[in-house]
């Protein structure tokens, strides 16, 4: 019988151990892998002996033929060896197989037995397919109904997004009016302390340069007073340095003449001496004694005279260099500050400068509303009204063309949450009219499930019911894509209407 043959090929088949046998295989497949490439490895070492052995001479033939043909004779042994060792391997292979039963015969009665027997346990998972499927119908269909809410919910919302629009731009357009005029005003406030600054350095730097221009004046008229009177003083002195080197020469002169005189004397006073002393002689060489010595003592105070005049000189001299020298430091310090002034001047705002700041701080009163004064004209006020005015109504179209995309947005949004709706009701009565002809289907299979095996082996009713399952499966698989299509498609909705 059947059963005994199944069993028969199962316990020889055991018996083979193909796992065990497949190990060998595997084992033996790799040692003949590795001789394979040992035996590649040693017949190119081979071939290259032998090439080598050829161009050698005949001589060295002669004694290196022996090594030569040992080598020859390892790779004619190993050869042998693999080919002796993939025989056992072979046999070894054949033996166990050739009492074997092919497994074909046995398989194919046990594929019939299993297919005569799983007629009623195919149907039974029919069943159990269609009652999960049944459920998880009912289970799509509760959450459909929770997308309806939120379908509602989402209408909801967009209507209140709707209503708050309106009063959003109108806030909107207040901000923006009251952040202009702060800006207006805070632009003003900055003007008016930036001219009231730069009045005060004005001013300041007026006052100081005018200071420092009478500070320059006075110290050039000292300078100049100072200078003139030095002039006087070093003309004097010069004067009376130049009576006093008069006075030198001509004392100098005087001291020659009486340096002559002396020796002169001194001459005579010897040549009387040596001649006849007598009371003549003896009064005059006194006479001339007592001339010299009033002559040595005028030599003597002359001299003394005109050492003091001479560091007198010296004196005035440098007193009046280092005068000069102070002056003249005292005026280049009075013209480096003139010079830092000026150039601290040149930094600051001139008076055009000033006044167009005024101006353009009048300007932006006028703008703001703020009374101006009488030299701004009509002309220049209405111009920048009309600008004003302008630029207030470019932003009140921008805010309205804004307004109007988020109305065409929100528009779109409700009409694909109508047509989400209209899907959803479609595919409610689409489960709906599924779930009656799978009940349908049901209840029509349900008396061949509990008949013998010859009711079901002979009834038609499953295949029609198998298609009818088929369908079912396709049309589920349809709509759960379907369904999950719609939940992104209702989260990216719902993100949009959350960005507006």
């Amino acid at each position: 019988s059947s059963a005994s043959l199944a069993e028969n090929v199962l316990h020889q088949w055991q018996e083979f151990d193909l796992e065990g046998k497949r190990s060998e295989l595997d084992s033996q497949a790799s040692t003949i892998t590795e001789l394979r490439e040992e035996g590649l490895a040693a017949r190119k070492k081979l071939a290259q002996t032998t090439r080598e052995f050829k161009k050698i001479s005949t001589e060295e033939k002669l004694r290196g033929i022996g090594a030569l043909l040992k080598t020859y004779q390892q790779e004619i042994d190993r050869l042998t060896q693999r080919c002796k060792g993939s025989e056992s391997a072979f046999l070894t292979l054949y033996t166990s197989l050739q009492h074997l039963v092919d497994p074909c015969i046995g398989l194919e009665n046990a594929i019939q037995e299993s297919q005569k027997s799983s007629g009623v346990g195919k149907l039974e998972l029919e069943n159990q397919n269609l009652r999960s499927q049944v459920e998880e119908f009912q289970k799509e269909f509760k959450e459909i109904k929770n997308q309806e809410v939120t379908i509602r919910r989402l209408e909801d919302k967009v209507k209140d997004y709707e209503t708050n629009m309106n009063s959003l731009v109108d806030n909107q357009m207040i901000e923006l009016s009251e952040n202009i005029r702060e800006e207006h005003q805070l632009t003003i406030t900055t003007l008016k302390e930036r001219e009231e600054n730069l009045t005060h350095q004005l001013e300041q730097t007026k006052s100081e340069l005018v200071r420092a221009v009478n500070q320059n004046e006075q110290t050039q008229n000292q300078i100049m007073t100072e200078k003139a009177y030095f002039e006087e003083k070093l003309e004097a002195k010069q004067d009376e340095l130049e009576y006093m080197a008069d006075e030198i020469n001509r004392a100098t002169a005087e001291n020659e003449r009486l340096k002559r005189d002396l020796g002169r004397a001194r001459k005579e006073l010897n040549d009387i001496s040596k001649g006849v002393k007598g009371e003549k002689d003896s009064h005059q060489i006194s006479q001339l004694e007592i001339k010299l010595t009033q002559r040595e003592m005028e030599m003597t105070e002359f001299q003394e005279r005109f050492q003091g005049l001479k560091q007198t000189y010296e004196t005035e001299k440098r007193n009046h260099k280092q005068t000069v020298s102070e002056l003249q430091e005292d005026l280049h310090k009075q013209k480096e500050t003139v010079q830092e002034l000026q150039r601290e001047l040149e930094k600051r705002p001139t008076v055009e400068q000033h006044a167009r700041l005024k101006e353009k701080i009048k300007l932006l009163k006028g703008i703001e509303g703020i009374q101006t004064s009488d030299d701004l004209s009509s002309q220049t006020k209405e111009s920048l009204l009309q600008q004003k005015n302008k630029r207030l109504e470019t932003q009140i179209v921008q805010q309205k063309e804004t307004l109007s995309e988020k109305n065409h947005e929100l528009e779109e949004l409700q009409v694909r949450l109508e047509t989400l709706a209209e899907k959803t009701k479609n595919q409610k009565t689409q489960i709906e009219r599924l779930e009656q002809e799978v009940l349908q289907g049901y209840s029509g299979t349900n008396s061949p499930a509990r008949g013998s095996m010859e009711n079901i082996m002979t009834d038609p009713g499953p295949a029609p019911v198998d298609s009818v399952l088929k369908i079912v499966c396709t049309q589920r698989d349809r709509f759960q894509a379907k369904i999950q299509k719609l939940e992104s498609n209702k989260d990216e909705y719902q993100q949009q209407i959350q960005s507006l």
